[in-house]
């Protein structure tokens, strides 16, 4: 051992039992002392927030003692903890670093920390508070991908807000708990969610919300197939964000517009929209967004195959990440930049590309996205030959989609993986996982993704020499994705079906002859 390291360790040691010495009451009074020096070095006790369940903005004011609310927390809580009277002013100081702990880790994208200390919160607080933090604390589980754990919190939330009768809150959630049910790709649940939810915002009178629902509920139609009704909605959200004034609110609807504009295949408009949602997020200066949506653009240049396009907007929305310090989202952007890489054949940087985004995922513990760049990685592996290892990828993407119940992912990830079983000589089991993955793209209605599978499923049948069905596949999987403007991807699925009816002896499925 090195002469420093001894002196590290036994000073660690020493520090350890001389604090084991001081009895309780005089480690209690220690910290408290520690609790007021720290906060009169930072600027002293912040001012009181709005309450949570204020009608009007909430926003809390910066203070610098945000920075070391952790800290503050942690003092407060042993010197409460060990003291032998109630101590109201401490109580006090809890609630109120608890709130700014939370503010300060979701405005620095650290969301466990976040989630950890809005539930403190909600334990410190009573009446609608209690619920409001609760959602709080579920939204930014949401946003780390924790489905289920934000689902429990939800369920304990609309309870609060049942038990104090507040209407406007409990809409809140239930807007939240529709999201969620979205993205377990349960359509008909959301639906019913956001139609409860926009009955009560307009029953207060809070058309901020009513806003929110009808956007929500304009995406699910969609995913529902009722194309009529989710343009209803969605215009409607956007003609009260527009009366309302608030920009954020109106570049989030046009965002969503876009988003539903890309699943049914109009993706020029999808552009247009995505375009104007950036211009007001720029004008108003909200970094935050202006990189989501340039990560959005970027994926529908990607999809229409304008790469030069892509790159440049995957690149601004990087920059802006790590200016802000999303290292989440700067991550998701490095996993979709490789994607473009790979379609223009520089493996090696994107094989580079997804290990940096990969090593991220993982120390955030993003799980939904570490298995994403996990099935992009396996799927250059299967295009350089490394057929073994792109299973292995495979398998480990689609064991974590399944750990966190993200059907969307899984279905993809099955598909891709039937792909690469056909590929092997596994005719059969393709067969069996094209089936599966084609079912979830039909449940939750991912139709390009349907599209994209049907073609190569269609390839799988010729090799099991099931013809007649196997251009019935191609010909519906075609149908698909040149109705959502897919020409790119229809060109390459094209190529591997003429390549497989040469195989075979066959005229290529869209010839006259054939």
């Amino acid at each position: 051992m090195h002469a420093e390291d001894a002196y590290l360790f036994r000073h660690a040691l020493l520090r350890d039992a001389a604090y084991d010495l001081h009895l309780p009451t005089s480690r209690s009074q220690l910290h408290e002392l520690a609790f007021y020096l720290i906060e009169e070095a930072f600027g002293g006790k912040p001012p009181e927030p709005m309450p949570l369940d204020s009608e009007g903005p909430v926003a809390t004011v910066r203070h610098p003692a945000d920075a070391v609310a952790d800290e503050l927390v942690r003092h407060i809580r042993v010197a409460i903890g060990s003291a032998d009277a109630d101590r109201p002013v401490l109580h006090k100081r809890l609630a109120l670093y608890l709130r700014r702990a939370a503010e300060h880790a979701e405005r620095n994208y650290l969301h466990a920390a976040a989630a950890k200390h809005w539930t403190e919160y909600a334990h410190a607080s009573t009446g609608a508070v209690h619920g409001e933090a609760l959602r709080r604390a579920a939204s930014v589980l949401m946003d780390d991908d924790r489905d289920q754990e934000a689902d429990l919190l939800l369920q304990q939330a609309l309870l609060s807000h049942q038990q104090t009768g507040s209407t406007r809150l409990a809409a809140m959630a239930l807007d939240s708990q529709a999201a969620l049910y979205r993205r377990r790709g349960q359509p008909e649940s959301a639906e019913k969610a956001h139609l409860q939810s926009l009955s009560m915002h307009r029953a207060v009178h809070n058309r901020k919300g009513e806003s929110i629902a009808l956007s929500g509920l304009a995406l699910t139609y969609r995913e529902r197939g009722l194309h009529m009704q989710a343009e209803e909605s969605m215009n409607a959200a956007l003609q009260i964000a527009v009366e309302l004034g608030d920009p954020e609110l109106e570049g989030t609807v046009l965002g969503n517009i876009a988003a539903s504009c890309e699943n049914t295949g109009d993706t020029d408009r999808a552009i247009r929209m995505h375009m104007q949602s950036l211009a007001i997020f720029r004008a108003t200066d909200q970094r935050y967004y202006e990189a989501l949506v340039l990560g959005n653009l970027a994926v529908a240049y990607q999809n229409t195959g304008q790469f030069e396009l892509a790159e440049e907007a995957y690149r601004e929305a990087l920059q802006i990440d790590r200016e802000i310090g999303n290292r989440r989202h700067a991550a998701s952007v490095l996993g979709n930049l490789a994607g473009i890489c790979h379609a223009r054949g520089h493996i090696g940087e994107t094989v580079s590309l997804c290990e940096q985004a990969l090593a991220t995922h993982r120390e955030l513990g993003n799980r939904v996205f570490e298995g994403v760049v996990l099935g992009n990685l396996a799927s250059v592996y299967q295009e350089t030959g490394r057929l073994h290892e792109a299973e292995k990828c495979f398998r480990d993407s689609l064991e974590i989609h399944r750990s966190v119940s993200n059907r969307r992912s899984e279905g993809v990830v099955l598909g891709n993986l039937a792909g690469l079983l056909n590929e092997r000589g596994r005719a059969e089991d393709a067969r069996s996982t094209f089936i599966q993955a084609i079912e979830i793209h039909r449940q939750i209605r991912n139709r390009r993704f349907e599209g994209l599978h049907l073609c190569d499923f269609s390839v799988c049948l010729l090799a099991l020499e099931e013809r007649e069905a196997a251009k019935r596949a191609w010909c519906e999987g075609a149908d698909m994705l040149r109705e959502l403007g897919m020409l790119h991807d229809l060109d390459q699925k094209r190529s591997a079906m003429y390549r497989a009816c040469t195989g075979a002896g066959l005229f290529p499925f869209d010839q006259p002859n054939s």
